[in-house]
């Protein structure tokens, strides 16, 4: 059981980093998203879109991993009651 539990531990510290690092690309990506909007002028511009599909495809990223720490820590916490 405590092998399991160090598992889980290690699993969870894990998630965490590339929840931080996930983070840390929304916010850069949302950054740059709004920094192109007051510069360009036009309202279909090509890269314009790209931008925000990269920013939809990051934060996607993000909900997800954020979503499986979180169901992680759930099932570590029923594990150790």
């Amino acid at each position: 059981m405590r092998g399991h539990r160090e598992q889980m531990n290690d699993l969870t510290r894990a998630l965490e980093g590339q929840v931080k690092m996930q983070a840390e690309a929304a916010k850069r990506a949302i950054r740059e998203y709004n920094k192109s909007l007051l510069e360009e002028t036009g309202a279909a511009d090509p890269k314009r879109i790209e931008r925000q599909r990269e920013v939809e495809r990051v934060m996607r990223n993000y909900l997800q991993l954020r979503k499986r720490l979180d169901e992680l820590c759930a099932e570590a916490n029923r594990r150790t009651r």
